[in-house]
């Protein structure tokens, strides 16, 4: 359990039990009859969370980057999942996420299933697309989109693609025609932001 926007409880399933992807197809088929959904798209399944109240502070022997506080925004690293820790398994969430409701999806709708996830791990590609996750309306996160869609396809994900234009701050139309002309040639191609000035290609 984790706290994510507007301060509501979030759970999240331990995808690594055997039993998970039988649970999870349950749960989304009884979705699917009520909404009729045609494919799935998994966020902050890093897991991420805004706050955990009841996390632990570790000092693990490696932390990427220059993290300073490597339990901000996650479980408790100590937590136990079905394999190992939170701690060791952390990075494979959404490998196994990825993997059941591609699973589900399949059996629920009879055709080859679309997923899409903004948690990955090499061989990923086998069970849903990937964005790169948020970005901002800046010509440095264009430029860095181009490496990342073929840095994931080199990590076996080939459907991947950024949100165009930006999903965070407000882009300008020079910079959004620019993106959308790079996006083109993204496999997965998707103009999104987050709630700012509207970027459709209309909107200029």
């Amino acid at each position: 359990e984790g706290v994510l926007w507007g301060g509501n409880p979030s759970y999240f399933p331990d995808f690594s039990h055997p039993l998970a992807a039988k649970w999870w197809t349950n749960a989304l088929q009884e979705f699917h009859e009520t909404s009729g959904i045609d494919g799935l798209w998994t966020d902050m399944n890093e897991p991420s969370i805004v706050s955990c109240t009841e996390c632990k502070a570790v000092s693990p022997p490696f932390v990427p980057g220059d993290i300073a506080n490597i339990t901000m925004h996650t479980f408790d690293l100590e937590a136990s999942m079905h394999y190992s820790t939170v701690y060791n398994m952390h990075n494979m969430y959404g490998f196994y996420q990825s993997r059941a409701s591609s699973i589900a999806m399949a059996l629920i709708r009879g055709k080859r299933p679309f997923v899409l996830s903004r948690s990955t791990f090499p061989g990923t590609g086998r069970y849903a697309a990937h964005w790169l996750g948020d970005n901002q309306s800046e010509w440095g996160d264009l430029q860095g989109s181009i490496s990342g869609v073929l840095q994931m396809s080199m990590f076996g994900i080939p459907m991947t693609g950024a949100d165009i234009c930006g999903s965070g701050g407000n882009t300008t139309p020079e910079l959004c025609t620019r993106w959308m002309q790079v996006g083109a040639f993204h496999p997965f191609s998707r103009n999104h932001n987050g709630g700012t000035v509207a970027q459709e290609p209309y909107a200029f």
